[in-house]
């Protein structure tokens, strides 16, 4: 469940991370904010109509041409800023759908494991804390409310496999005196056989059907 938790976390900051990146390019150029610079003069010396200083006297027919024929070419351009802006938007959607499909499946995942978990093996398995610190939880099927285990994962050895230490909790306490269930812990370092050990205890106590 760790490793499967893992992969779907990098495969969410990947998408986040794109998202981010479209969101970036978008704002690096604005049609709307974005001011168009004319240079008062022309290539050729003159002064460009409606600049500063300029004399309509002085504008010839040729110039006013020149600036009817830069009209189609400044609409052309805004017209292309605004397709990419209008790509760039579906993109952006398409990003947080799937992001947000994810976010689903992801959920829709680890509640069916849980589940699974708990009707297979009798415990209701939590992970909390982060590194170090992570945690599990079991809370038997069984069992009264409010009482649960906890365990913690041992630092890794080379060539020895996982280990989980049992930390204190009132119900803990209380299993000290089950010698049996104790033994699979202390002498057989197995953690399968001592929650087996318990839920049979419980099973008896209750006098659930196997």
């Amino acid at each position: 469940l760790w490793s499967s938790n893992r992969e779907l976390e990098q495969l969410q900051g990947r998408l986040v991370a794109e998202l981010e990146q479209r969101d970036a390019e978008l704002q690096d150029f604005d049609p709307k904010t974005t001011k168009i610079l004319h240079l008062a003069r022309g290539p050729d010396g003159q002064i460009a109509a409606g600049s500063r200083g300029s004399d309509s006297s002085v504008a010839g027919p040729g110039v006013a041409q020149a600036s009817a024929q830069d009209r189609p070419q400044l609409k052309d351009m805004g017209a292309g800023s605004a397709l990419a802006q209008s790509s760039g938007d579906m993109q952006r959607r398409q990003a947080e759908k799937q992001l947000d499909r994810f976010k689903k499946a992801t959920r829709k995942y680890v509640q069916d494991f849980r589940e699974g978990i708990y009707g297979l093996l009798g415990w209701k398995v939590e992970m909390k804390g982060e590194g170090s610190a992570m945690r599990w939880h079991l809370v038997s099927r069984y069992g009264q409310e409010g009482r649960e285990l906890v365990f913690q994962l041992r630092p890794p050895e080379p060539g020895r496999p996982p280990e989980f230490d049992l930390l204190a909790t009132e119900w803990a306490e209380q299993l000290q005196g089950d010698r049996q269930a104790m033994a699979f812990l202390e002498v057989y370092s197995s953690v399968p056989g001592f929650l087996a050990a318990v839920t049979g205890d419980l099973v008896g106590e209750r006098g659930v059907p196997g």
